[in-house]
């Protein structure tokens, strides 16, 4: 009985060790050099927006100033409402656009994501940079740079006179935001 304990008590120590033993193995981790993990800082946002003409100032809202809201109330056919403003990435990640989500709000009617069936076919409505670029998906804005869009409402050439009475006087909330990822450098 006594051989049978001692085996026993064996076989369970010779166990224990080899676990320890293999964890130890698959878990070490050599490091030759120096290795340093600073903290990171994400911040992007709007800032210093810039009316164009004795329109209202666009605001900028949501928990991180990434939000552009505004309102536009077309009196004229030669009406427009423009802005500019600044994309900052004030922090010290590069990031990339995962998503541009802009939205619109007719009088009293419901808030809907703009796309090319719910922007009312009187509307011209682009946001662009400075430059003329489209915004776009993927475009990389990197730690530390700031780039300038310019948002612009307004009639569209040629409406038709029942669009252009049907327009009159709408107030029309639009408001955007650009959602931004970590970039996906070196892929």
């Amino acid at each position: 009985m006594k051989n049978k304990d001692f085996a026993l008590v064996f076989i369970v120590a010779l166990l224990f060790f080899i676990s320890i033993g293999y964890a130890y193995i698959t878990s070490n981790l050599d490091m030759v050099g120096t290795v340093n993990v600073n903290d990171s800082k994400w911040d992007i946002h709007f800032a210093n927006p810039v009316k164009v003409g004795n329109k209202a100032l666009p605001t900028i809202k949501g928990d991180n100033n990434d939000q552009i809201e505004y309102d536009v109330t077309l009196k004229q056919d030669t009406d427009s409402y423009d802005f500019y403003v600044d994309i900052v990435n004030a922090g010290d990640i590069d990031s990339e656009i995962k998503s541009i989500v802009s939205k619109i709000k007719i009088n009293n009617g419901d808030e809907v994501v703009v796309t090319g069936s719910t922007l009312p076919s009187y509307l011209e409505y682009t946001i662009k940079y400075v430059d003329n670029t489209a915004l776009a998906v993927g475009q990389q804005l990197a730690a530390g740079e700031s780039k300038k869009i310019k948002v612009h409402v307004g009639f569209k050439n040629n409406i038709s006179h029942d669009d252009y009475l049907q327009a009159l006087g709408n107030t029309i909330k639009l408001n955007f935001s650009i959602n931004y990822v970590q970039a996906n450098v070196g892929a």
